[in-house]
């Protein structure tokens, strides 16, 4: 009966999902389905589950965090750390702006957390300065597709929130965790950008005989001098997040609230043009986003209790058994799973599609799960930067006004300059493990 309860469970999700029904409903209807008709529990029964599954409070980080990037984006303090980024890394070069996106890629992910809000905060501020450095329309909504992608790993990373509540891991190692490969995909990123650099150099010379020229100044990217020194500011929130985390001064939603409270107070008082309104969209907007994840949260919830009570990481421990127990190709496989999944799949249903049913083979195979959320989570923002369904792609597409079909052209470099992160990660967990065992002996 347990295994007719699986395949129901499972066949009923696969319908769902191939007949186009919301995720949401894709993982509730199955649940609440085979928990009446196999006799696992009662509504009553389901709508505490539901309800226990975001009464959290780890999960009020989430929107205090997507918080952090509104308020940043509406008063002007994101805008002024990229002028910051454009001073350090220097707008005299060939294909700065493009080294200017990666970096500022990088210090979105570290104050707002979500992929789909770096995207976008990308695809506005960056489309004009890349345009006049001569990349293509495609290639600036490939680059800040695959750049908002670090917001699922670079902390504080709402997915790792997400993926620490449903695996019972710690949401700190988790977050000092995603540092070291964040900066390595930042790295790899930039490479990819230099190849990139060096085309457009090359085509320019064969065309004029000259570098393609470049104006001095841009304004998305110049900014005055109190701007370049106001962009510091930005550094404060991850510094209060990460900081309060490993002084133990505060948990991760404690460092979520202290750091929305910093961003609210210096756009306030050095950014007098924020109206009330502004900053009223800003939590309007914060609370819809939050709701959304919520009802997924919920949602899964469900999925994830009957994936328990029905033992469905039984059937995983015995598929997965010819492997012979080895950790790096039970992760491997996972992970081959989990990019072909999330081609389709959003990253919350993912999460607990996935992990409720991977997690318990993994852990007797001798898995590091701090390491292997990171890869998780490396893997859910390959996910959002790949056809058919990637959000950050029709984000980049909607924003820019550029077709979908020509930003998946220019991807395939940008991607292997996710991958290879990964691979990195998989062959050494010591990557993403050695900085939380160094913190928090």
């Amino acid at each position: 009966m347990e295994t007719f309860a699986v395949i129901a469970l499972f066949a009923g999700l696969i319908i769902c999902i191939v007949a186009g029904i919301p995720l949401v409903l894709a993982m509730l209807v199955p649940s609440v389905v085979v928990t009446l008709l196999f006799g696992l529990g009662t509504l009553n029964g389901v709508v505490s589950v539901m309800f226990g599954s975001v009464n959290s409070y780890t999960l009020i980080a989430i929107p205090l965090f997507i918080l952090v990037g509104k308020l940043m984006t509406v008063g002007g303090l994101a805008s002024d750390m990229v002028a910051l980024i454009a001073r350090v890394i220097g707008r005299g070069k060939p294909g700065s702006a493009g080294y200017i996106t990666v970096g500022a890629s990088l210090f979105f992910a570290g104050v707002s957390g979500s992929s789909t809000a770096d995207t976008a905060a990308l695809s506005t501020m960056m489309e004009k300065p890349l345009r006049r450095d001569g990349f293509s329309r495609g290639y600036i909504g490939a680059l800040t597709t695959v750049g908002g992608g670090l917001g699922l790993i670079i902390p504080p990373s709402i997915m790792l929130v997400i993926f620490g509540v449903v695996a019972n891991v710690s949401i700190g190692k988790l977050f000092f965790a995603g540092v070291i490969p964040g900066l390595i995909l930042t790295l790899t990123l930039g490479l990819a950008v230099s190849l990139e650099v060096r085309k457009i150099t090359r085509l320019a010379r064969v065309r004029t005989g000259s570098l393609p020229s470049l104006p001095d100044e841009d304004p998305a990217t110049s900014g005055s001098r109190l701007e370049q020194h106001r962009g510091w500011l930005g550094l404060g929130a991850p510094i209060i997040i990460l900081g309060g985390i490993y002084l133990g001064l505060l948990t991760p939603t404690e460092s979520a609230a202290a750091a929305a409270a910093y961003v609210l107070i210096v756009t306030a008082l050095f950014y007098r043009n924020v109206s009330w309104k502004q900053i009223y969209d800003a939590f309007k907007e914060s609370a819809i986003l939050t709701s959304i994840v919520m009802v997924l949260t919920a949602a899964g919830g469900v999925f994830a209790w009957v994936v328990v009570k029905l033992n469905v990481a039984r059937y995983i421990d015995a598929l997965l058994e010819p492997l012979g127990g080895s950790p790096i190709l039970l992760v491997a496989l996972v992970l081959v799973i989990m990019g072909i999944a999330g081609m389709f799949i959003e990253p919350i249903p993912l999460i607990y599609l996935f992990v409720p049913i991977v997690v318990p083979p993994l852990l007797i195979a001798g898995v590091d799960m701090v390491a292997f959320g990171v890869l998780f989570t490396m893997m859910l923002s390959i996910g959002q930067a790949t056809p058919p369904v990637g959000a950050n792609l029709f984000v980049a597409s909607a924003v820019l006004k550029v077709p979908f079909e020509e930003i998946v052209n220019k991807l395939p470099l940008l991607l292997l300059s996710m991958v290879i992160p990964v691979l990195l990660v998989l062959l050494f967990p010591i990557l993403a493990t050695w900085l939380p065992e160094l913190l928090f002996r």
